[in-house]
């Protein structure tokens, strides 16, 4: 008989071999049943909306519908389609034996023929270089590289990738693909990406770390390649071609989604301190791109052709010296912006000044503001003169119009007030759902030294809780001496009531982690693993929270501790020249918390680790944890 309580698909099928309650169903039914798949939205859907709400989520898992596939051939036949709609192609960097995807390759392809996504990214698993020699050649190439963000895999490896991949878009059938994107450290050669647009024209086209040979002009652009959302990331300068240009040129009436920049330099930058002159790697390839996007979009549409209509917007590493120069046509509509994001680019002062300038036209007109998200990552470590110039552009552009829904900013080496803060929360707190706030003075090198700047007694969260009543996630620093002193004003009791107090709140973030007593190479907290330590910081936190709670408990369902950095996100590599009992310690930590009840009837909370490093493992299974996706570059 059938199981009253069904826990997975293959409790769906009678135990005395008769025909099971779902086979029984007529196979629309079946159908709708099998597309209550969990998705995140961007991820499932084709593009990804910076404001959309995440809450999109179903019944079902990728892996419970891979277990229903398993069953029977008429759940196969139903099952299968939705199974492959995402297929992710996870490699380790510097793998030279790619086994699963040969094997996909090999399989009679029945499940690609409903491929609409493909995704090549990189394996989030350490690699552990070989040492030879005592360790020292090899050893500092590899630091050396590794440090810069540079690190790529043997010609051979990126080569046979690249030929893997190209089968794959072969058998897939033409025009299928949705999303198309490839984030990983080997390069992508111009040959796939010509393939991809010919065969495919995906609407969503994401690009890291490709590399393309503009002698041989081997990419050439559909007429209308009807582009909806492009991201490329990781730009070099020769690659900013006739191709780049055109493909956003031919897709003007259509980009809404836009991601630009070289993020892969900002390591080179940061190491040599070349933000602010011409050593920047960045300040060619910025003109250049500005130049190119132009011409290309003269020779597309002609000399009064229409600005880009962008939904949203991401820059990236760049020197935004003249983001719009007022002797030539605007390429981009800033008034119709509803995100825009700028990370770890460099002169943005100006920038802000310029965005002020623009939406304050809008505004006047009579228009709605309709900026609604804005991160900033402010990374670039400032010199002596000018560590309050970024703090109060940022302060004279946020406080021009209201209304943001989502406000991420993360600022290094730069002197913020808490009147900054207070005045920009005056005018967004009420309307914010989603809040990062994270300032620090540095990359941390040591256990015992906490860089952040909330070296202040927690000033800043009792005005976060008074100005953001709606917030339902929230990432921040705090001063963790404060956090710890019994009858201070921002005590852990203290910032425990604060929170209590926000009914809304499911997720929280809390990016620095203490400073730790260091001796002999051994912590304060002899024979406890850092995940066993953070565990502990998140646990009590918790507790304070619902201590002496009866009523119904909150609804904070994830917490986090520590930050994801840039290597963590985007190679998945470590490097030898690393502190690895630091980075360990260091590591993003996420967990999962429930509530239960003592025999007296209090609020018990217990949490569980469900990620760490990054939170790319709780894409599709977890909502609400967008904040968890802010990094910092080091």
């Amino acid at each position: 008989m059938l199981e009253k309580d069904i826990n997975s698909p293959s409790q769906l099928i009678m135990s005395d071999n008769t025909t099971s309650v779902l086979l029984s169903l007529p196979p629309e039914v079946q159908d709708m049943i099998a597309s209550f798949v969990r998705v995140i939205w961007g991820h499932e859907l084709r593009i990804t909306d910076p404001m959309a709400n995440e809450d999109s989520g179903q019944l079902l898992r990728p892996t419970d519908l891979n277990a229903l596939s398993r069953t029977c051939k008429a759940l196969r036949d139903t099952s299968l389609p939705k199974l492959y709609r995402r297929v992710d192609v996870k490699i380790p960097a510097g793998r030279s034996r790619l086994d699963a995807l040969e094997n996909l390759l090999l399989s009679n392809g029945e499940g690609l023929k409903s491929t609409q996504q493909l995704h090549i990214l990189p394996q989030q698993v350490p690699i552990q270089f070989p040492l030879h020699d005592g360790g020292h050649t090899n050893l500092d190439m590899h630091g050396r590289v590794a440090r810069s963000f540079e690190f790529h895999p043997e010609n051979h490896v990126s080569s046979l990738l690249n030929i893997l991949i190209r089968q794959l878009i072969m058998k897939i059938p033409l025009h299928c693909l949705i999303v198309f994107e490839w984030r990983h450290t080997c390069l992508m050669h111009e040959t796939t990406l010509a393939l991809l647009l010919e065969r495919q024209q995906p609407l969503c086209l994401r690009l890291e770390g490709f590399t393309v040979d503009l002698t041989r002009n081997a990419v050439k652009i559909p007429t209308s390649p009807k582009i909806e959302e492009l991201r490329l990331g990781s730009l070099e300068s020769v690659q900013i071609g006739g191709w780049m240009g055109n493909l956003v040129a031919t897709s003007l009436t259509t980009l809404r989604h836009l991601e630009i920049g070289a993020e892969n330099k900002v390591g080179e930058c940061r190491r040599n301190n070349a933000f602010y002159d011409d050593s920047n790697p960045n300040f060619q390839l910025t003109r250049k791109l500005r130049h190119k996007l132009a011409t290309c979009l003269v020779d597309v549409h002609g000399p009064l052709f229409p600005a880009l209509s962008l939904n949203s917007l991401t820059l990236i590493g760049l020197v935004l010296l003249d983001l719009e120069d007022s002797d030539e046509r605007a390429i981009i509509d800033w008034t119709n912006l509803k995100a825009l994001a700028i990370k770890s680019c460099s002169r943005i002062d100006g920038t802000l000044a310029f965005l002020q300038s623009a939406i304050g036209k809008s505004d006047g007109s009579g228009n709605v503001v309709k900026l609604k998200s804005f991160d900033l990552r402010s990374d670039n470590r400032a010199n002596a003169h000018n560590t309050a110039i970024v703090p109060d552009a940022l302060k004279n552009f946020l406080t021009s119009f209201n209304g943001l829904v989502h406000l991420g900013l993360l600022l290094e080496d730069r002197n913020v007030s808490i009147s900054t803060l207070t005045a920009i929360l005056e005018k967004h707190g009420p309307t914010l759902r989603r809040l990062i706030w994270d300032v620090r003075q540095q990359e941390r090198t040591s256990f015992t030294k906490d860089m952040s700047r909330a070296q202040n007694g927690n000033a800043h969260v009792p005005w976060i809780f008074k100005y953001c009543p709606m917030l339902e996630e929230l990432g921040l620093s705090l001063d963790w001496t404060a956090l710890m002193e019994p009858r201070g004003k921002t005590s852990l009791t203290k910032v425990a009531q604060y929170l209590a107090s926000r009914k809304r709140l499911r997720t929280l973030h809390i990016r620095n982690l203490p400073p730790l007593r260091v001796e002999d190479g051994e912590s304060s907290w002899p024979g406890v693993s850092d995940d066993e330590r953070s565990e502990g910081f998140v646990t009590k936190f918790v507790r304070a929270l619902v201590r002496g709670r009866l009523e119904q408990p909150p609804i904070l369902e994830t917490v986090a501790l520590g930050v994801s950095r840039y290597k963590d996100i985007c190679s998945g590599i470590a490097s030898p020249h690393d502190n690895e009992r630091l980075d360990e310690f260091l590591k993003l930590r996420v967990y999962h918390v429930e509530y239960g009840r003592n025999f007296q009837g209090d609020c018990v909370p217990i949490v569980t680790l469900i990620a760490k490093g990054t939170a790319d493992a709780l894409k599709g299974i977890r909502f609400n944890i967008n904040i968890l996706h802010s990094y910092w570059m080091g």
